[in-house]
């Protein structure tokens, strides 16, 4: 026997609302375990399937408990019994196992919590037969000694055996009586033996027919206990005790009885289970189903809002491109304009730029002429110095023919003449020294007017400059603008393609959402119609009792 371990002696209670199912195949091999199986068993269902079932066999269990289990299997009666079980941990949970036969030829067994008497007792039979005490174990009834032996041989006697014995006694008394009367005896010593051997035969035919009447007394209990049985079944008490006791007619009934009552424990639990799950999802579904509705209806009046604001957002486009088309249009006429304007900007510049290089050349000039000017001053200077040493040299001429007397009258008189013509000189020289000083101050001036001139006029070009660099910039600026106009309105213009698929692409959410919200509707009636089924569920489930304390 497979001895797993290691163990910690730990008992992991089962709890009473529990049932543990497990089916195997004609070999032992795990087909399918329950949810409450992977809980106790501490696998997974992965680890499971397809292993022997001795994976949870406990090393404090008997042989005998399962040789006995699997000869009452095989022979195709139902076993029950106290199994210890181990956990992948190496704690242990005690169960109520009963195990029976299935249609495919494999097993199944359903295991529920015991009482702390039931665990007790086992604890000190299995303790007992792993001490070595020969005891012997049939159907999960213990058998040992003489009487053990002989209610196991009793046990296997049919039901028409059974009958049939004290019958057969009864037939061998009359036919020897029968025999007697026919022989007509004579003989005192044989007609003694076969007086004694009727008393003998009397004897034990009234123990048979006592035993008769005993077996059609029990047969009668069994047959009651047997009706209580499939009653309760019927009501839906599926946890009550029904031993099999004998193997005899009554006692197959009784195996077959079991076998039904497991499979229906098995189905009971699973439709309790699967109650309580569809009563969770029906719940649940129910909500769902009402938060869908509510969306549902919300969605559609959420896309009957996007529809309207769409076809408004449609128009809105479609006037902004009217607009965009307006303003592409003004910025291709200012764009013109700018274009104009830069060339007469250009224009007034080259103009500006040549007269202020006319001005820059008369600056010129009057320069020269006042470097003529500086040297007109200079000339009158020299003349006006030789004209004070003529006036001086005419002078000494009129003294010097002052003391020539007569001599010198004729020199005086051209020296008179020449100093008149020096002092005319010199006052013609003192006029043009003026005249020539006012013409450098207005020449001075001219110039100091003309270089202002110039300034101005070079702060006017670089102005005009600058003018024609922004006029050259606003034109390219408009130009951009065109640009971007000319890209705003095709741009424009897709939008409103794209804004009318939109808005048809609403409408038919719109329409979806429509039917949306009906098929909501009709989920939520289906909900409500599923939670009613599951409340019906409950009720049929309510009338199997599943679990001892079971309200």
């Amino acid at each position: 026997m497979k001895n797993n371990q290691p163990v910690t002696q730990k008992d992991f209670p089962v709890r009473p609302d529990c049932a543990i199912i497990s089916h195997t195949d004609a070999k032992g091999r795990i087909t399918y375990v329950n949810d409450e199986f992977v809980e106790y068993a501490g696998f997974t269902r992965e680890e499971l399937i397809g292993q022997p079932h001795n994976i949870i066999r406990h090393p404090d269990m008997p042989p005998e408990a399962f040789r006995d289990m699997w000869t009452t299997l095989k022979a195709g009666r139902a076993w029950q019994g106290m199994v210890k079980n181990r956990r992948k941990n190496g704690d242990h949970y005690w169960v109520k196992a009963t195990a029976s036969p299935r249609p495919d030829g494999g097993y199944m067994s359903v295991r529920l919590q015991p009482t702390r008497e039931e665990v007790t007792a086992a604890e000190q039979l299995y303790r007992e037969m792993r001490e070595g005490k020969r005891i012997r174990l049939s159907g999960g009834y213990v058998l040992s000694g003489f009487g053990s032996r002989l209610r196991d041989a009793y046990i296997n006697l049919s039901l028409t055996t059974t009958a049939m014995l004290p019958m057969f006694l009864m037939v061998i008394i009359l036919a020897i009586l029968a025999s007697w009367q026919y022989l007509q005896v004579t003989d005192p010593a044989i007609e003694a033996v076969i007086t004694t051997l009727l008393i003998k035969l009397g004897l034990v035919s009234g123990v048979a027919l006592l035993w008769l009447f005993m077996v059609l007394r029990s047969n009668s209990h069994r047959l009651d206990k047997l009706r209580r049985v499939a009653l309760e079944i019927g009501s839906g008490n599926l946890v009550g005790e029904a031993p099999v006791g004998k193997h005899d007619e009554i006692g197959n009934v009784f195996n077959a009885v079991m076998i039904m009552r497991n499979r229906l424990y098995e189905i009971a639990f699973q439709m309790t289970q699967s109650a309580r799950e569809l009563n969770v999802a029906a719940v649940e579904m129910l909500g769902a189903s009402e938060e869908t509705s509510r969306g549902a209806v919300e969605q559609s009046n959420a896309s009957a809002s996007m529809a309207a604001a769409l076809e408004e957002l449609t128009a809105s486009v479609e006037q902004i491109g009217h607009n965009a088309s307006e303003a592409f249009a003004a910025s291709e006429a200012a764009g013109k304009i700018a274009s104009a304007g830069s060339k007469a900007v250009y224009a007034s510049s080259e103009e500006i730029r040549h007269i202020a290089v006319a001005v820059q050349n008369s600056s010129k000039r009057l320069g020269e002429l006042e470097a003529l000017s500086d040297n007109i001053g200079k000339i009158v200077s020299t003349i006006r110095d030789i004209a004070d040493q003529t006036n001086l040299l005419a002078l000494n001429a009129a003294i010097e023919a002052a003391r020539a007397g007569e001599h010198g009258r004729g020199f005086a008189v051209v020296a008179d003449e020449v100093r008149n013509l020096a002092e005319r000189t010199a006052q013609s020289t003192v006029e043009i020294s003026e005249m020539v000083s006012q013409i450098q101050q207005q020449t001075d001036a001219a110039a100091r007017e003309m270089q202002a001139s110039v300034s101005q006029v070079e702060e006017g070009v670089a102005k005009a400059r600058q003018a024609g660099q922004s006029v050259a910039e606003i034109e390219q600026g408009t130009q951009r603008v065109i640009q971007a106009t000319q890209d705003i309105q095709q741009v424009l213009q897709e939008q409103a393609m794209a804004a009318r698929e939109v808005a048809e692409t609403v409408e038919g959410i719109a329409n979806l959402a429509d039917s949306n919200a009906a098929q909501a509707e009709q989920a939520l009636i289906a909900s409500r119609h599923v939670q009613d089924t599951t409340q019906v569920i409950d009720e049929l489930r309510k009338q199997f009792k599943v679990f001892k304390h079971q309200p």
